[in-house]
């Protein structure tokens, strides 16, 4: 599972950049749409998992992602978006 999510996340967060459109992208845009994806991923994985040892695991990637996110600097209605799932 580890190794979809990875694949996933990689395979959005260069559709997402559109980087054959545009000659440079900063490291912190970068960044943000890969945490934006991954927030999307896992919880979308939350919602719809039903082996219970793959939900823990989503669940502590999660946890992970929400403790360390800087949500200050993402869009508004992402930590909403993540509480109410």
């Amino acid at each position: 599972m580890l190794a979809w999510v990875v694949k996933t996340l990689h395979a959005c967060a260069w559709a997402d950049l559109n980087l054959v459109d545009r000659g440079f992208t900063t490291l912190s845009a970068t960044l943000g749409k890969l945490a934006l994806s991954l927030h999307d991923g896992l919880l979308q994985d939350a919602a719809s998992e039903a082996h219970p040892a793959a939900l823990t695991a989503v669940l502590r990637a999660l946890h992970v992602l929400i403790s360390s996110a800087p949500y200050a600097r993402l869009p508004p209605t992402l930590l909403p978006r993540t509480l109410t799932v």
